[in-house]
């Protein structure tokens, strides 16, 4: 009887730490990023509902994801992407800084980035660079996500907007 206890109640605490966590999680759609500096958007397909950001090509353009930190926390960030030639990205977010290198693909495919600590409220910014270009198109980015720690620790307006951010996230 107790070889059967233990191996029950650790899966039933990992079951209920996963769940808790997986209730924490953020998905927000690529196609509502900013390009820095902006493309004009009369001639330009950069950010698409259907396709998220794609045909990223400039390596000189920094795209920009916003959103609101409601409560002080643990936030994980992952990027859904893809880069038919692989590249090589740095992500910036509540003043840290990762590297991640995106293999050769040609389906989108989640790539773990990093942790930061919230340590109050207000904008966060998740600027993503090109260090390193291997053909003619940087990534196409899907979605970001972002699992917290806090339960409504972020709120994002998912909801494509081409205005300011101040407008998009309603602050």
């Amino acid at each position: 009887m107790r070889t059967f206890i233990f191996p029950l109640s650790f899966f039933v605490l990992s079951l209920i730490t996963s769940v808790s966590f997986s209730q924490n999680k953020v998905t927000i759609p690529g196609n509502t990023g900013y390009a820095i500096p902006a493309e004009d958007d009369e001639k330009t397909e950069r950010f698409t509902p259907n396709k998220g950001l794609s045909n990223w090509t400039n390596v000189q353009q920094s795209i920009q994801y916003f959103c609101i930190i409601k409560k002080a926390g643990t936030i994980d960030i992952s990027i859904n992407i893809k880069s038919v030639s692989g590249t090589q990205l740095q992500v910036s977010a509540a003043a840290k800084t990762f590297m991640i290198s995106v293999p050769a693909t040609k389906t989108f495919k989640l790539i773990h980035v990093g942790k930061i600590e919230t340590k109050d409220t207000g904008t966060l910014i998740i600027t993503i660079n090109c260090k390193k270009k291997n053909g003619n198109t940087i990534a196409d980015i899907q979605s970001l996500q972002l699992n917290c720690t806090v339960a409504d620790q972020v709120f994002f307006n998912s909801k494509e907007r081409r205005n300011a951010a101040s407008v998009h996230l309603m602050y």
